[in-house]
């Protein structure tokens, strides 16, 4: 852009953004679920930290947010979205969390129930997609011809593709080299038509956008367009066109919201922030551990008891078992069998026990049983494949029905086989479970908090395996 022109976007810039900070600041300092404009709270949240992306130093449209949007907003919607709500707002401000709280373990969980869940809007599922396996299936909805255009379709084109680009963050890999030419035709019909439809939101989009395809766009013209409409309060109306009135903060969110993203994405034209994406590998291993270190915290003044000592050891990695300065205890059968379930297949805390119990054989267990006890003992295991037929639907069948101690008892058995592809509604009660046990509050009895801990592990085991599993001697 010319300097005169860039010039005028940074002041224009800096009075839309001064329109935000006043109507976020009048909101509420916790906004509730049922806030009216809890959207666009939420929005302004998922935008901010892009602008900081772009200018390489925090946005004042982060720093505003971050005052009335905290990590427990973000959590609550993160768990409202385990347990299957799908409105825009909780959507947006669970998004959110994608720069401010990717390693929440809450979060993380919500995010691969969101990314398996095909009613969700392919752009939303795509933000979760650490394993780009979607980005085939995006490349090729954003290559598809177009005929007649609605704003409803520029927008959702616009999203997709401003999410296949991450907001500029990297350039994609895509798998035919002329899909990019083919984004940038389409994307060129859409800002022409959106230019004579006058919608501000998808002339702001496809002209974002443009400048994500081809860095080298020149973007003047959509610029100045926007520009020239402005409204004396800083916002940016709908429809392109001259008005003085002013604008609430629902009304006027998305086009001036989207008209910043554009102008600032012409003045800074590439990512100059960090490039740190989500990051969802194993939160079942962080909330257990998190849970782990609560407790401990909880047991100043007591010891915890030897089943105690086990759980939190194999939540932690460490030898909880020497804290409690016994060794070569004798257990009976009932606790040998106990002890041999909870340290199934984690060679750490099996070694740990191994240590300082003394461990004879229990005569008259079934095929799990034994397989447990031998895991404890150092003898040689056998882990089967493949699942069962009939525990695979048993399980399936516990997990409809949220049937919470026979799905348990289902992923028990199942710790015994090699895992294969799991049916969603597995994976969607495992989140659910281990998202309620996050949840759980500070004053939840030790005993429950010891439960919980030890089916995050056993989920663990189940739904984030190890690379490789080591030897159990």
């Amino acid at each position: 852009m010319h300097q005169t022109v860039e010039q005028l976007a940074h002041t224009v810039s800096a009075r839309g953004l001064e329109w935000l900070r006043q109507k976020i600041m009048d909101l509420p300092e916790t906004c509730g679920p049922d806030h009216p404009d809890l959207l666009a709270l939420a929005t302004a949240a998922r935008v901010g930290p892009v602008l900081s992306g772009l200018r390489g130093r925090p946005s004042p449209l982060e720093v505003i947010v971050r005052r009335r949007v905290t990590p427990d907003m973000i959590r609550q919607a993160a768990r409202h979205c385990v347990e299957g709500g799908r409105d825009p707002a909780a959507l947006q401000m669970f998004l959110a969390g994608i720069f401010l709280t990717p390693q929440d373990p809450l979060w993380q969980l919500a995010g691969r129930t969101l990314a398996q869940d095909k009613g969700v809007p392919l752009s939303k599922r795509l933000a979760l997609d650490v394993d780009h396996r979607l980005h085939g299936v995006a490349e090729r909805a954003l290559t598809r011809p177009v005929d007649q255009l609605t704003s409803e379709q520029v927008i959702a084109y616009g999203r997709l593709l401003v999410q296949v680009f991450d907001f500029g963050r990297t350039r994609p890999r895509l798998a035919d080299k002329r899909s990019i030419t083919r984004m940038y035709t389409i994307l060129t019909q859409m800002e022409e038509w959106a230019l004579a439809n006058r919608c501000t939101c998808s002339v702001a989009l496809t002209t974002f956008c443009l400048q994500l395809v081809d860095p080298d766009h020149d973007a003047t013209d959509a610029v100045v367009e926007l520009m020239q409409f402005q409204r004396g309060d800083g916002s940016f109306p709908h429809r392109l066109g001259f008005s003085t009135d002013p604008q609430d903060l629902a009304t006027g969110i998305m086009p001036t919201l989207v008209a910043i993203l554009a102008i600032q994405g012409a003045i800074y034209r590439r990512w100059r922030g960090r490039v740190n994406g989500p990051v969802q590998a194993r939160p079942f291993h962080a909330a257990a551990r998190t849970l782990a270190e609560c407790a401990l915290q909880r047991l100043p003044d007591s010891a915890p008891t030897l089943e105690q000592a086990v759980i939190l050891g194999r939540a932690t990695g460490r030898d909880q078992i020497a804290a409690l300065g016994v060794s070569h205890w004798v257990l009976s059968p009932a606790q040998s069998v106990r002890l041999a379930a909870l340290c199934f297949r984690d060679p750490i805390s099996a070694r740990h026990v191994r240590s300082r119990i003394r461990l004879n054989d229990v005569p008259g267990l079934n095929d799990v049983g034994q397989a447990e006890l031998n895991w404890l003992l150092g003898r040689p295991v056998v882990i089967s494949d493949p699942l069962p037929p009939a525990l695979l639907a048993l399980w399936g069948r516990a997990a409809t029905a949220n049937d919470d101690a026979t799905f348990m008892h289902c992923t028990r058995l199942a710790s015994h086989f090699h895992m294969r592809p799991l049916p969603r509604a597995i994976h969607a009660m495992s989140n659910r479970l281990a998202s309620s046990a996050i949840a759980d509050s500070d004053d939840t009895p030790l005993g429950r908090v010891m439960t919980h801990i030890h089916h995050l592990t056993l989920m663990a085991q189940i739904f984030e395996p190890a690379d490789r599993m080591e030897a159990a001697a």
